[in-house]
């Protein structure tokens, strides 16, 4: 008789069955059965979540401290499509993830689009079609492409791409995307408007067959131009721009990989076409295009890789080199992260014995790299350390859980004037030189049951310039938290902070201290309360200010399995919170403005595929 076989590939294996019921295995293979419609593989896998949010009861005083929505109730869709197919050695997968709201507020674009946006939009997808097992890939939806620092380096972007590879020595990649991050209907291949677009192409070539990781080219080139649209979670005051860009990037190490090197060299021509919603009617002066250079190489070298100076203690030691120098007026309309007018020189040490980790870097910049007598040359030096010692393993076993693991963090930079420009009507107050310095320490325990932290953060602020010695800032925040698990199913939990800021030009001394015990019980699998308190008292010397704030959240969670589907129960997630907050602020002493609010708040979400 006929037996129905699963889609897929699946094993097959044959039993040699004898008369006193003994199987023996003489052979297995690979069964491969098509779906109904003829696919090799096809899978779909839709994801469903339904969420609402309410505050049913809420109260306040006095009346002008009523919230702008006193009660309300929410409900939010997020949908996600999944999908893949495989047929006569072409592999198609689709991506897709949906948002819907039904307070406009919280719209995907509510910030381009203010009313106008759409309460069920798209907020991704991505379509992939490879051929030849990956020897050709084409794509379209949002995606991540580029990899040249001073050119297009990780942009976030909807459009469609190519890329080709030709054996394991050569690929080619090409694209075309927005100009900036899309979600929404509208513009959906994102290359549909020639003045916020970018096209690009990638040649990478690895010359060493049997080791390509030796060597590897990248050659790139971008044309690209954007309009004054800031992303969907951005706002910004931004202009149309425009620029053609290619670059080189080459990395290598040599076979015992002690030795690496990434360099890269960058020339864009940029231009800054008139915008008339930035003009408003005046007459400016347009900018001329402007070529320009970028370049950078980073060498690094493994001076000891595990050098055994114990049986359980490897030393490690590396050092690396960094140069960047990106001329003045340089900007790719793909890389608004590449600071134009910038030599920086660094140098980093990385060691590591056993456990103990510590790095130092040392940098230099500058800029006005053109000398332009009328322009301030600044220059930079800047120092970093990080220390990582975990104590508990130098010592035996029993004192393990009572010797902290110490972490020691430094950044010092200082940033000042190379003297007074001839032209421009500089004085010397008004060149900065000012010293920042900040220092990290932490301490953490950890035991079966319980758990310890203590952090001490300094800072300090140093100006120098004349006129401005006393223009001086510091700020000490200490922090403390302690843990206990007494209970499998309770956890206990308190965090404190004490902070001084101190300005010394204004003699104005301002501490804030700030206590919150946290309660979790979970008194079945499925269920949770969870009780906290925050108090937090600010004030200043000479007392031009205080406040008080208390804030009292009270929350039970319940898990519930509502029904059953396809990949098992559809978990949901209720909870109700009840939150009250006590504020006075005694603005000038002696009188007060109290303020009250207490809110009770649902929400449910609903997971069913």
């Amino acid at each position: 008789r006929r037996v129905r076989l699963p889609s897929g590939e699946n094993e097959l294996v044959v039993y040699l069955v004898s008369r006193s019921d003994q199987w023996q295995e003489i052979g297995r293979m690979p069964l491969r059965v098509l779906t109904p419609s003829g696919f090799e593989k096809a899978d779909v896998t839709p994801k469903i979540a339904v969420n609402s949010k309410g505050q049913v009861l809420e109260g306040h005083e006095p009346a002008d401290n009523r919230p702008p929505r006193p009660e309300f109730q929410d409900f939010g869709l997020n949908l996600g499509l999944q999908t893949e197919h495989v047929r006569s050695g072409w592999i198609v997968r689709t991506q897709s993830n949906y948002l819907g709201v039904t307070n406009r507020l919280e719209a995907l674009r509510f910030a381009q689009r203010a009313q106008a946006a759409p309460r069920f939009d798209l907020s991704d997808y991505l379509v992939t079609v490879e051929r030849g097992g990956g020897r050709a890939t084409f794509t379209a939806g949002n995606f991540v492409y580029g990899s040249q620092r001073h050119i297009i380096n990780a942009f976030d972007g909807r459009g469609l791409s190519a890329r080709f590879r030709f054996g394991p020595l050569a690929s080619l990649s090409l694209t075309g995307m927005s100009g900036s991050r899309l979600v929404g209907w509208s513009n959906p291949l994102g290359v549909g408007n020639a003045n916020h677009r970018l096209l690009g192409g990638t040649l990478g070539l690895t010359p060493v067959r049997r080791r390509p990781e030796l060597v590897q080219l990248e050659v790139s080139a971008l044309d690209g131009a954007t309009l004054p649209q800031a992303g969907f979670t951005q706002g910004a005051v931004i202009d149309a721009e425009k620029s053609r860009s290619w670059g080189v990037r080459l990395s290598a190490s040599e076979p015992s990989q002690h030795l690496a090197v990434e360099a890269g060299f960058a020339r864009t021509r940029f231009e800054n076409p008139v915008d008339p919603l930035l003009a408003r009617g005046a007459t400016l002066t347009s900018l001329r295009p402007a070529t320009r250079n970028a370049h950078y190489v980073d060498l690094s070298y493994n001076v000891l890789r595990s050098v055994p100076i114990s049986p359980t203690l490897p030393l490690n030691l590396a050092l690396t080199f960094r140069h960047e120098r990106v001329d003045p007026l340089y900007r790719s309309v793909a890389a608004p992260q590449a600071r134009a007018d910038l030599l920086q020189n660094a140098v980093q040490l990385t060691t590591g014995l056993g456990q103990l980790n510590a790095q130092v870097i040392y940098s230099r910049g500058e800029d006005n790299l053109r000398k332009i007598p009328g322009i301030l040359t600044t220059l930079s030096r800047s120092t970093t350390a990080n220390l990582a010692l975990p104590l508990g393993s130098l010592f035996g076993p029993k004192l393990l859980i009572w010797i902290p693991m110490v972490t020691y963090g430094l950044a010092r930079i200082h940033q000042f004037g190379a003297g007074v420009p001839a032209s421009g009507g500089f004085t010397p107050t008004q060149v900065p030189d000012q010293v920042s310095t900040n220092h990290l320490l932490g301490l953490q325990w950890q035991g079966p049951r319980w758990r310890a932290m203590y952090q001490l953060n300094r800072s300090f602020q140093d100006n120098r310039q004349p006129g401005r010695e006393r223009a001086d800032l510091l700020n000490q925040t200490h922090n403390v938290s302690l843990g206990l698990t007494p209970l499998r199913s309770l956890d206990l939990a308190v965090d404190g902070a004490l902070e001084r800021a101190g300005n010394k030009e204004l003699a104005q001394h301002m501490t804030t201290w700030r206590v919150g015990p946290l309660v979790t019980w979970r008194f079945t699998p499925a269920s949770a309360v969870i009780a906290g308190l925050s108090h937090t008292h600010t004030g200043d010397v000479p007392r031009t200010s205080e406040l008080s704030n208390t804030d009292v959240r009270l929350e039970l969670s319940q898990r519930l399995n509502f029904f059953r589907g396809p990949s098992g129960p559809s978990p949901a997630q209720l909870f109700v919170r009840y939150a009250r907050l006590l504020g006075d602020r005694l603005v000038p002493p002696g009188t007060r403005d109290p303020r009250r609010n207490w809110s009770l708040n649902t929400g449910l979400t609903l997971s069913m595929l």
